[in-house]
């Protein structure tokens, strides 16, 4: 897990950067997660590599400051994919709803048109952000009721919060290895970096939007 999504997202940014610099121009999309602002329960490994992805994108924001290059943050909420399949634990929560893949693709493509330094997918969970940093004491008392309110209980789905308890700090298997440089000249206009098909489809809308542009 913190392979994929923070060693992923360093080394990559590494590898292309210094070209973008070099060119001054350039657009760097980090996809990290509305859990990357907001502490998500019960998955207190997968939000700490998402808080790394935000800090990092945020430093990189004014390290590239003046050059030219831009770096732009996507804070999405839960997205419909294989994710959940994949950690073995079901999304049942009512709130906030699961969004297609296609919805964040659409928002990555239109902040790289539109210069934003920082999107959340729906646009109301920056609300969320707001609120926790205004009123932290009000927000943790009203985040308590939710979770009383929305979490699955035993009757409902049979020993539903083992599965989270080994989720929650699960680090992936096998011991992190840093990784080398990706060597050679990396050249392209935007990179996005994150978010797995949503990824891939935001690269094929802006090659479809522009087909001359190297993402």
């Amino acid at each position: 897990l913190w392979q994929v999504n923070v060693a992923g997202a360093h080394h990559a940014v590494r590898a292309v950067v210094p070209a973008m610099v070099e060119r001054g121009r350039g657009v760097v999309v980090n996809v990290a997660s509305i859990a990357g602002r907001i502490g998500a329960p019960m998955e207190g490994a997968y939000s700490a590599t998402k808080f790394a992805v935000v800090g990092m994108s945020e430093s990189l924001q004014s390290e590239l400051d003046g050059t030219g290059v831009r770096v732009c943050l996507v804070d999405p909420g839960p997205v419909d994919t294989g994710f959940f399949d994949a950690r073995g634990v079901p999304y049942s929560r009512t709130r906030p709803k699961a969004i297609p893949a296609e919805q964040v693709a659409d928002a990555i493509v239109s902040a790289v048109e539109e210069g934003r330094d920082e999107v959340f997918v729906p646009r109301w969970l920056r609300a969320a952000v707001v609120a926790k940093t205004a009123f932290p004491s009000l927000y943790r008392t009203t985040s308590r009721l939710d979770r009383m309110l929305q979490d699955p209980t035993e009757a409902e789905v049979p020993n539903a919060r083992e599965p989270w308890r080994r989720t929650s700090f699960w680090m992936g298997r096998g011991d992190y290895e840093p990784q080398p440089r990706l060597d050679g000249d990396h050249r392209c206009d935007v990179v996005v970096m994150g978010g797995g098909f949503t990824g891939l489809w935001t690269a094929i809308q802006l090659k479809d939007a522009d087909p001359a542009m190297d993402v």
